[in-house]
Formats: C-alpha cells, structure tokens, sequence
C-alpha cells in the first residue's frame, strides 16, 4: 500500500460528496429525520407537524405537473405543515391557492410551483432553476438550491449536525457559527 503524504497541518482531501439527487428512498429517510428531529426539537410545532396526515391521491392529483416527485412524497408523508426555517410547507390545497395568488402577479413564473409560505407572504418556491424565495413586490429571489431534494437534504444535515434549533414564534434559526 502507498503512503500518503502530508505535510504538517494539512490533510489529504477526502470526499464522500454526493452527485446528483437523493433517490427515493433517501427522500423518504431524509423526511423522517427530518420529522423525527422536529418531534424531539420543536416542541408543539414539531408534534403538530408529525400529526399532520398525508394527502390523499385526489389531492395529489391536483398538485401542478410542474411540481417535483420529491414535494409529492412531502405531500403524501404529511399534507403541509413542515416548519422550513422561517416558512411553513403549504398542503395541496394551499399551494392550488397560493399559485392562484401568485399569478395575479406580473413577477410569477408559469414554472414556479410554491411549497412553504413565510409569515410575512414570501414563498418558498420550486422553480426550473431549483429552490428560491417569492414574493410579489420583488419577484424571484436568488436560487437556495438546486432541487427540492437538495433543500431538504441540506436542511436534515443542518438539523442532525446541530446547526439549527428551534425557536418558539421564530422558527428554526440556523445558529451562527
């Protein structure tokens, strides 16, 4: 076996970084993780959302064409609810109505399919470019990621690494480093 070299104070780069997007059954790992953390995390709200029942295929069925499989599995785990940072995912029925809403906008975007709400409005939205925030004065905002899956993996891994907590009528805050 070769002998690596190093120098003092520097390490050799290993990487175990991933390519490409979670598979299903990471997207249904990463949703209990997720839920699991909220349980044990946020309290009310953490228990409030795993007690939210999934969406049923007619609900589903009315979701946009444009929407990611990965919001549909959100949606068939638990119909809306998650607390993501500062927004709240919608369920099927409000994101029928928040695209409604948005599209009275001159700034929405036909591809654009919300998932979360803010309170102040704003939305999370899944877009052809990935994941942005919305809002109908300033329009699309910059690109948070590269897909839904994406998001939401980053957000466990922030959650499991114990770089966010829960704080009550804040949401989940990512602590400063």
């Amino acid at each position: 076996m070769e002998a690596l070299e190093v120098s003092k104070g520097s390490m050799p780069a290993m990487s175990n970084a991933r390519t490409g997007d979670m598979n299903e059954e990471e997207i249904s790992q990463c949703l209990l993780d997720i839920a699991s953390w909220l349980q044990s995390k946020a309290g009310a709200i953490g228990a409030d959302y795993c007690a939210v029942a999934g969406a049923n295929e007619p609900a589903l069925a009315q979701i946009s064409a444009a929407a990611p499989e990965t919001l549909k599995m959100c949606l068939a785990a638990h119909d809306g609810g998650m607390p993501l940072y500062d927004f709240t995912a919608l369920s099927c029925e409000q994101i029928g109505q928040a695209t409604q809403e948005g599209r009275s906008s001159s700034k929405w975007q036909d591809d654009m399919v919300p998932v979360a709400r803010n309170p102040e409005g704003d939305l999370l939205v899944v877009h052809a470019k990935g994941v942005s925030t919305w809002s109908g004065e300033d329009g699309l905002g910059s690109v948070e990621a590269v897909s839904l899956a994406a998001y939401l993996e980053g957000y466990r891994n922030k959650m499991l690494g114990g770089h966010v907590e829960y704080v009550e009528d804040c949401g989940i805050m990512e602590l400063s480093t």
